[in-house]
């Protein structure tokens, strides 16, 4: 059974994640690099085009990673209260708490 103290930790690390990452400067920044991608001379060069849809793929991986995190720890916080009321087992709040912590981990490597 997940402690209390884990899903705490897993919210810590996911702040922390949204911190280092800089995730608020990440939407705007992924927000002007997919303008830039609307301009009429786009892809009047394929090859700076090309460069400038990956820069906006980059940014919008870093997002989508830590939202995946953000959501899966909401619902580890969620999950006792499931778990009491009978609505999941022990061990989908288990197996839910080891795949958040894989995420956690892969995302915080990954940042170094």
């Amino acid at each position: 059974m997940v402690l209390n103290d884990q899903i705490k930790d897993a919210r810590n690390r996911a702040d922390e994640l949204y911190r280092c990452l800089n995730i608020s400067q990440k939407r705007i920044d992924l927000q002007n690099e997919e303008e830039r991608t609307q301009e009429p001379n786009f892809w009047d060069n394929p090859d700076s085009a090309r460069q400038q849809l990956q820069k906006v793929a980059t940014i919008k991986s870093w997002i989508e990673d830590y939202e995946r995190i953000a959501k899966e720890v909401e619902d580890l916080e969620l999950m006792p209260e499931f778990v009491k009321d009978g609505v999941c087992t022990e061990q989908e709040f288990d197996a839910l708490y080891a795949l958040t912590a894989e995420h956690i981990e892969a995302l915080e490597l990954r940042n170094m």
